[in-house]
Parts: C-alpha cells; structure tokens; sequence
C-alpha cells in the first residue's frame, strides 16, 4: 500500500483550479509533501516551515506547467517551491 504526506486543497481552491484546467480530467485535490518507503516513519522536516499536522497551509500558486498529457501548478508553501522530503518541485496536477 503506498502512503503519502500531503496538504489537502478546500472546495473552494479545487473549484477555483478546475475553472483553469486545460484538461477534461480535473484533479487538483492536494500538494504532495511527502512519498516515503513503507518502512520510513514520517519527519517533522517534511511540513512546511513552521507548521505542524492538522495546520492550515497558505498554497501560493507561482505558475503553471503544461505538456501534451498534464498540467500542474507550481505552488510554495512558506515561501519555498521546494519539496523537502526530496528536493522536488511542490505542485497540484489540475
């Protein structure tokens, strides 16, 4: 079974993003934090910058990525674009 970290989007930014998506299948659902291996137990590291589990998250959309199969936004959280657990790029695929 795969687990992952993630901040989950309200109604209203699922809404929001699903108006600006290209695509027909819409997914804008959450911004993946974290994806570990089952036998990793889960970092506080991991959480944006102050932040703790249950805590409401600002997601500052920075711009949108687009190929021939999908379309993310690149969002930061607590004014970073980047993932800590991996050093990826934070996004939501719309």
């Amino acid at each position: 079974m795969n687990k992952y970290l993630a901040v989950l989007l309200d109604p209203e930014s699922h809404l929001y993003l699903r108006e600006l998506a290209l695509y027909p299948e819409v997914r804008a659902h959450h911004v993946t934090l974290a994806y570990p291996d089952e036998q990793v137990t889960f970092r506080e590291s991991w959480l944006p910058s102050g932040t703790a589990l249950g805590d409401e998250v600002m997601v500052e959309g920075r711009g949108f990525s687009i190929t021939e199969d999908v379309q993310v936004l690149v969002v930061a959280l607590a004014g970073s674009t980047t993932r800590p657990f991996d050093g990826g790029i934070l996004h939501i695929t719309v």
